[in-house]
């Protein structure tokens, strides 16, 4: 098997550390919110009770003190970004993080440079 397929978990209670990224997701394949890897997510609180959280959740909870995109989390925690998408949903759906704007482009829309130009070439 491919590295790839395997996380590598904090074995200090003796075990090798490696387990299949669906084990952190409960098999789950599809989170259930649209998270792209640009959408930015901070914690709603930071009096979260971490005895409901897997070790794995805590890290994201953790980081996302400061808003932070889903990528820059994934990267972080160095997990597979679908099973960090599907972690993020569950504390999503717990009102343990909320999500933010998307980060975009700033320049002007496509539409409006081809009225420009329409009205250039108008001239």
């Amino acid at each position: 098997m491919a590295d790839e397929e395997w996380y590598y978990a904090d074995d200090s209670d003796g075990t090798d550390g490696t387990v299949r990224p669906y084990a952190l997701t409960g098999g789950r394949a599809k989170p259930t919110h649209d998270l792209d890897v640009s959408t930015q997510v901070i914690v709603t609180r930071i009096d979260v009770d971490r005895t409901r959280l897997e070790p794995e959740q805590i890290k994201i909870v953790d980081l996302c003190r400061q808003w932070q995109s889903v990528a820059e989390i994934a990267a972080k925690v160095r997990l597979p970004m679908l099973a960090v998408r599907v972690m993020l949903s569950d504390l999503l759906d717990r009102g343990i993080v909320v999500t933010g704007a998307r980060m975009r482009d700033t320049g002007p829309e496509r539409k409006v440079l081809l009225q420009i130009l329409d009205g250039l070439r108008a001239l």
